[in-house]
């Protein structure tokens, strides 16, 4: 199973706040909100995972650094922009999530 992370948007509902960190970097209860994904990925044997960037990349790169793969968008192409240049990545058993989305969804049903 695979997963691609939306989270290449510009935040700006969050503003004045996006202007210094990227919305899915934004801590809660100490790790960023992208980080909490990952790890609830991983904990289903995700660990294929793709993220779009446009608005402050490098705050993901820094963070993750190889342990994520990285579609940086020069101008944003809106979801299905991004799953359509993404589709020769993608398999029968692909989950799209938003970066700054908290879930707690057994993946493993996506399975049966």
């Amino acid at each position: 199973m695979k997963a691609i992370i939306l989270a290449a948007g510009k935040g700006t509902r969050l503003q004045p706040l996006t202007w210094f960190v990227n919305k899915c970097m934004i801590p809660i209860n100490g790790k960023p909100v992208l980080q909490h994904l990952v790890e609830h990925l991983n904990s289903f044997g995700i660990y294929e995972i793709i993220v779009n960037l446009h608005h402050r990349p490098m705050d993901i790169v820094k963070h993750f650094g190889s342990k994520l793969l990285y579609f940086y968008e020069p101008e944003l192409l809106g979801e299905e922009g991004t799953l359509n240049a993404l589709s020769p990545w993608l398999n029968d058993y692909t989950v799209v999530m938003n970066g700054d989305t908290f879930f707690d969804i057994n993946l493993n049903k996506f399975k049966e």
